[in-house]
């Protein structure tokens, strides 16, 4: 599958809040993190994360503007909109990193800055 369709398909699980949908992308042995965070090692341990993850926030949506890929790896730079539980939104740029092997993601490398999704602005 082309990098776009297939960076585009993994995302829309996510936008979707679908776990189940989200992990059929991952090996059982994948490993994820968020920035500079520490590993989140295993597709059960990854799906709870991500799950609770979504717990915090009422809805994102992603916006790719780039995707890049070899045999090995897709490279995904975009923008994704995040909706508090309180209905206030923040837009923050990303870029993913998903190393493939045998046509599943080992590695889901997450570059974002999520602080301004836990910033409230007094102003709203």
């Amino acid at each position: 599958m082309e990098a776009a369709n297939l960076a585009g398909k993994i995302l829309e699980r996510v936008d979707a809040m679908d776990v189940d949908g989200f992990l059929t992308f991952l090996a059982d042995d994948a490993r994820l993190r968020f920035g500079n965070g520490p590993a989140i090692a295993g597709k059960q341990q990854i799906g709870q994360t991500i799950g609770e993850f979504f717990g915090s926030i009422k809805a994102l949506r992603h916006k790719i503007l780039h995707t890049w890929s070899d045999p090995q790896a897709i490279v995904c730079q975009g923008e994704v909109t995040y909706t508090r539980t309180d209905d206030t939104q923040v837009t923050i740029p990303f870029v993913n990193i998903w190393g493939i092997q045998a046509g599943l993601i080992k590695d889901y490398l997450i570059y974002i800055d999520l602080a301004p999704l836990y910033v409230y602005s007094s102003h709203a």
